[in-house]
């Protein structure tokens, strides 16, 4: 048995050093177990009093709403199920003014409290989504938010256990609570957001993709729900996770026609130019938002529209040349996540349009940071990368300069991070993969 790290081409995760470093909760000597556990239990004992006092206080919000309402709980939840509504009586749902005027009545109607920021109220994703959702508007607004609220918490978990299983982790039910407990993953199906659905199918994809590439890609074509920050990812995986990229790319184009078949035939043309005029709005109205998590938060707020647009794209000229530049260095090779875990963090930052919640894409590499079974948890960047997260989302939700700048340090301090086991990686699999061929010999 080799005793360097594992790092093949088709490795996601990376094991530690069997001889110099385990996991905390896995090691068999009795003292260093010992020491480990006080260790991983000064560490994360914080935490989780932090993680329950946030849930605490999210509980509290939801009973004194009396359940999904216009405020956290559900909150996008209620913007998605008044523009089934909208789509159904064939409006513009990506008209504001009419999406919150209908929203006011139909809160009215089944008397519950309207507290969202009206500026809040609009909604980017394509219209056949609305039309997929269109039977829960049969339904009271409460009841459809808990059945919503339901199948995003299920999509978090299965999108958990995995990323999970990608990552290498043999540890499951601690990590799944703490990692559902999160206020970057909690703020996601606690207000039925969409990214629940995304983290779902691309973690789905990102598995398949070995047996079941055209599978595969037919998966990851749930980015369309949010192209924005999802894409970029989507091309991330296709150029260093995948050995079969043609047949990746073929399932991601030919459930890309089934949706632009189905929308043109159930809902229209006109649905796709709606569709593009809405995104452009969003674009436009950018500053107006309350939570803009990547680097674009920093200035949207004092910018022109012209500087915010050229520092825009910037951001994503500097990540597209480090991801040609990493590319060429790999030869165009399948590599690992703990080889490439840090673009994934330079294209979030470029992303001139993401939210808080959405960095639970951001998840296989944060785990591989980790180590396997958090067995780096004592590493930098692992412990204060994980507090500031929970501090960007916990105290400082929908302020755009705090969580922007947190947000922005913690994918900064992870992706220069220096991998130690990923130095002269190249040559421990040439020299692993030249093994078989020596014994033989």
């Amino acid at each position: 048995m080799p005793t360097v790290i594992e790092l093949s081409a088709n490795a996601t995760s990376v094991d530690c050093p069997v001889e110099t470093e385990t996991s905390p909760l896995r090691t068999t000597r009795p003292l260093a177990r010992v020491l480990g556990f006080l260790k991983s239990f000064i560490l994360i004992a914080p935490l989780a009093f932090l993680l329950v006092a946030f849930l605490t206080s999210l509980v509290g919000g939801a009973l004194k709403y009396g359940g999904p309402a216009n405020s956290k709980l559900d909150s996008d939840f209620a913007m998605f199920y008044t523009a089934a509504q909208v789509s159904q009586a064939h409006g513009n749902l990506y008209n504001p003014p009419l999406l919150l005027r209908n929203e006011t009545r139909l809160m009215r109607q089944q008397h519950i409290r309207m507290t969202v920021l009206p500026v809040l109220v609009r909604v980017g994703n394509p219209q056949i989504f609305f039309w997929a959702i269109g039977p829960l508007t049969r339904l009271p607004y409460r009841l459809a938010g808990w059945l919503w609220f339901g199948l995003m918490a299920l999509a978090t978990i299965i999108g958990a256990l995995v990323a999970m299983r990608i990552a290498g982790w043999e540890l499951r039910l601690v990590p799944l609570l703490l990692f559902l407990s999160m206020p970057v993953t909690v703020m996601g199906y606690y207000v039925g957001n969409v990214i629940s659905l995304v983290f779902m199918g691309l973690m789905l994809g990102l598995l398949a993709a070995r047996r079941y590439p055209v599978l595969s890609g037919a998966l990851m074509a749930v980015a369309w729900l949010k192209p924005s920050v999802s894409f970029p990812l989507v091309m991330l995986i296709v150029l260093f996770h995948v050995k079969d990229r043609r047949s990746v790319l073929a399932g991601l184009v030919l459930a890309t026609i089934a949706l632009a078949t189905l929308t043109l035939v159930v809902l229209g043309s006109g649905s796709f130019v709606e569709w593009v005029v809405g995104l452009s709005r969003y674009s436009r109205d950018i500053a107006s938002q309350v939570e803009i998590a990547p680097l674009s938060g920093l200035y949207v707020g004092w910018t022109s529209p012209t500087v915010r647009t050229i520092l825009e794209a910037a951001s994503i000229a500097v990540a597209l040349s480090l991801t040609v530049w990493w590319w060429v260095r790999n030869d165009g090779e399948q590599t690992s996540f703990a080889r490439t875990g840090w673009l994934w963090f330079a294209w979030f930052l470029a992303t001139p349009y993401a939210h808080g919640n959405d960095v639970v894409l951001l998840t296989v590499p944060i785990l591989v940071m980790l180590g396997r079974d958090a067995c780096h948890i004592m590493r930098f960047p692992a412990a204060p990368a994980i507090y500031l997260l929970f501090v960007t989302e916990a105290i400082f939700p929908f302020r755009v300069g705090p969580e922007a700048l947190l947000l922005t340090t913690v994918c900064c301090i992870i992706a220069c991070r220096k991998w130690p086991e990923t130095v002269n990686s190249s040559r421990v699999e040439r020299v692993e993969s030249a093994a078989p061929s020596l014994a033989s010999a």
